[in-house]
C-alpha cells in the first residue's frame, strides 16, 4: 500500500513541478515549447508569492495544484514574457512555421474581443486562482487531489482570501465534477468556460456539519 505524503510545495520544487506539468499537459501550449519555459514560468509564479500543495511518493511529486493571487499573476505573466521573451519568441515562431493550428489559434485569438462573463447571483469575488492542477498518469484514481484541494481549503480558510477559483472548459465534465465534490459553485460562464469558486467558510461550515 503506497503512503502519500502531502506538503505546500516551494521554489526548491520549481522543476518537479514543471517535469510533471509537461508530462501531463505535453500537448498543451507552454509545455508544447518546452520544459525549460515552464520551469521559468512556474518560478516566476513562486517569485510573485504562488502557493502550491503537492502529493509524493518518497521522493516524486505525484500531483500538485498551485494558486496565485490575480493581480499578481499578470505580474508573473509580463515578467516572464520580458525575461524570457527572445527564447519564447522563436520558439512561438518556429511553431507557426510548421503550421501548427493551435498555435495560428491562440495568435488570432489575441485580436478577438475578451469573451463576457456572465456572473451568477449571490456569489463572491475571489482573489486567488487555481492555475494548475496535475495529477501523474500513474497515480490517478487515488484520491491524491481530494488531499490537496482540502490542503489548500484549510491554508486560504486562515488568511484574509477565503474565496478561490478558477477557470474549466465547459466540456471538461470530469474536472466540473471533481469541483463539485469538493464543495465548490459556479461563480459565472462564458461561452467556452464555466468560472468556479471554493466558498472556503461555507465548505468548512458544511464538512462540521456531517
Amino acid at each position: 500500500m503506497q503512503i502519500m505524503e502531502y506538503k505546500q510545495l516551494t521554489k526548491e520544487n520549481t522543476k518537479q513541478i514543471a517535469e510533471l506539468q509537461c508530462l501531463v499537459f505535453k500537448g498543451y501550449f507552454l509545455p508544447s515549447l518546452g520544459k525549460k519555459l515552464v520551469y521559468k514560468y512556474f518560478e516566476e509564479l513562486f517569485n510573485q508569492g504562488a502557493v502550491a500543495f503537492g502529493a509524493f511518493d518518497g521522493s516524486v511529486l505525484s500531483a500538485f495544484a498551485i494558486f496565485c493571487d490575480k493581480e499578481k499573476l499578470s505580474l508573473a505573466k509580463k515578467r516572464f514574457i520580458k525575461h524570457n521573451f527572445v527564447s519564447f519568441f522563436f520558439k512561438y515562431i518556429g511553431r507557426l512555421l510548421i503550421f501548427d493550428g493551435k498555435y495560428w489559434s491562440r495568435l488570432f485569438g489575441v485580436f478577438k474581443k475578451k469573451e463576457k462573463v456572465i456572473k451568477r447571483q449571490g456569489v463572491h469575488d475571489f482573489s486567488i486562482s487555481f492555475l494548475d492542477m496535475a495529477t501523474s498518469p500513474d497515480y490517478r484514481r487515488k484520491g491524491l487531489m481530494n488531499q490537496i484541494v482540502k490542503n489548500a481549503t484549510s491554508f486560504f480558510s486562515k488568511t484574509d482570501s477565503p474565496y478561490f477559483g478558477g477557470w474549466v472548459l465547459r466540456e471538461n465534465d470530469g474536472a466540473m465534477a471533481f469541483h463539485f465534490r469538493q464543495g465548490a459553485e459556479i461563480y459565472g460562464e462564458t461561452k467556452k468556460y464555466f468560472i468556479i469558486y471554493y466558498d472556503l467558510n461555507k465548505i468548512i461550515q458544511n464538512s462540521g456539519n456531517q
